[in-house]
């Protein structure tokens, strides 16, 4: 299954793939597994990482539906 990925502020720097293929019912969380072997830079917001299936933010556990986009971002600062 494709998966469209996209990256907010300075993860798109990382420069992480815009998309990936995963097995069907995969979850978030091997996604993001998957994703830190590719982008080793990417673990260093491990903790602070947030992820969202299209509008919905969603934790590791989230089993990936066909056609969801997966957002990536750090944490949102304010001034």
């Amino acid at each position: 299954m494709k998966v469209e990925l996209q990256y907010f502020s300075a993860l798109r720097d990382l420069g992480g793939p815009e998309s990936v293929e995963i097995p069907p019912e995969s979850t978030v969380g091997t996604l993001i597994e998957n994703l830190y072997s590719q982008v080793p830079k990417l673990r260093d917001w491990e903790k602070h990482l947030l992820i969202a299936a299209d509008t919905e933010w969603v934790d590791g556990n989230h089993v990936i539906q066909p056609g969801e986009c997966i957002s990536l971002m750090p944490p949102v600062q304010g001034g």
